[in-house]
């Protein structure tokens, strides 16, 4: 579905540390679980109003996220290029930021 809508492929990388083929260890990646549950739990809500013309009730885990101190934000395409060549990069590396970034 997202190459679909003209994103790039997920590609899944390892939750636990591990070593390699050639003996290298592979750091671990935290996963975007919580941001699944957040798109999740905004998006439920709409589909069930959408479906029948009314909500009946909110989940206890919307309650729990709506608790969050803080409000969601949106990272920015550019930000997550430059996450992604930090992760990628070998340690001490000196890691540039791609073109069009800008620190805030």
């Amino acid at each position: 579905m997202l190459e679909e809508s003209g994103f790039t492929a997920f590609h899944f990388r390892p939750k636990k540390d591990r070593i390699d083929k050639n003996g290298l260890l592979q750091k671990a990646v935290v996963p975007l679980q919580a941001s699944d549950l957040m798109a999740y739990e905004t998006f439920d809500p709409l589909r069930k109003i959408e479906r029948d013309g009314y909500l009946r009730s909110m989940k206890h885990t919307y309650e729990a996220l709506d608790r969050i101190i803080g409000e969601p934000k949106v990272v920015p395409n550019v930000s997550m290029k430059l996450l992604s060549r930090m992760l990628n990069s070998k340690p001490f590396e000196i890691v540039q930021p791609p073109k069009g970034y800008v620190q805030e």
